[in-house]
């Protein structure tokens, strides 16, 4: 079963040392403002997809998200 990664303090951390609203963060990663806000906050998990354009999009290695919550994102791709 897979599990859900939920990042919400690291991605908020990230946005807001790039200096982005919500809305600008949302924009660059093609998403809606409300989804990176329920990101942020836990009540929607991290997708893979998201982590990975988060990553594409700002040059951010994808293990600042934390090694035990790459692990299962690794897993849910597989």
């Amino acid at each position: 079963m897979r599990q859900k990664v939920f990042a919400g303090h690291a991605v908020r951390r990230l946005r807001e040392k790039l200096g982005l609203k919500q809305s600008e963060l949302a924009h660059r990663l093609g998403v809606s403002p409300s989804y990176v806000n329920q990101i942020e906050s836990n009540q929607r998990p991290l997708t893979a997809s998201v982590l990975i354009a988060i990553s594409r999009t700002f040059s951010v290695d994808i293990t600042a998200f934390g090694a035990e919550d790459l692990d299962r994102l690794v897993a849910d791709l597989r």
